[in-house]
């Protein structure tokens, strides 16, 4: 019972991340689309804020501590995430794929001088994904290592050799 709470508690964190990070996306691509297309950014009514952002970087932050806490329980990976969310490919790397992806596009608009600048925001939105990732990386491969150092066996003393 205790396990099904923990995903449960895990799933909603991430989807409530998953929510505002989308809005916060949506609003810094529509922020991008605003400067290519001409309109002047502080008169473009759909930009995301940095307040939203933060809210959304908390939410992420949450999930992913409650998940490395609940590692470090010693609760197993199928405990912490659910049968559906092991992949290959994780949930992790799919956000800093599509925040990279649209760091990659904005900064190609600025060398094609399409826009002025990368916006502060995204800036700061694909550090923090970045440093959280990596974070949980580090978190994991640090467990692991204890891990496996916990379930080796003492090395056994070397018996001298008798002659007979």
């Amino acid at each position: 019972m205790a396990e099904n709470s923990k995903h449960k508690r895990s799933e909603i964190l991430f989807w409530l991340a998953l929510a505002f990070g989308a809005a916060h996306f949506i609003g810094i691509s529509l922020e991008i689309a605003g400067q290519v297309s001409g309109f002047v950014l502080d008169k473009f009514p759909l930009k995301s804020s940095l307040f939203l952002g933060n809210i959304y970087l908390a939410l992420l932050s949450a999930y992913a501590g409650q998940k490395e806490f609940s590692r470090w329980q010693s609760d197993p990976d199928s405990t912490v995430l659910g049968s559906k969310t092991i992949k290959k490919i994780s949930r992790g790397e799919i956000i800093i794929g599509l925040w990279t992806l649209l760091l990659g596009a904005a900064v190609l608009l600025v060398i094609t001088a399409h826009i002025t600048a990368v916006s502060e925001n995204l800036l700061i939105t694909v550090g923090e994904v970045v440093i959280i990732y990596f974070g949980t990386g580090a978190s994991k491969y640090l467990k692991n290592k204890k891990t496996a150092r916990a379930g080796k066996p003492a090395a056994e003393p070397v018996k001298p050799e008798t002659a007979d």
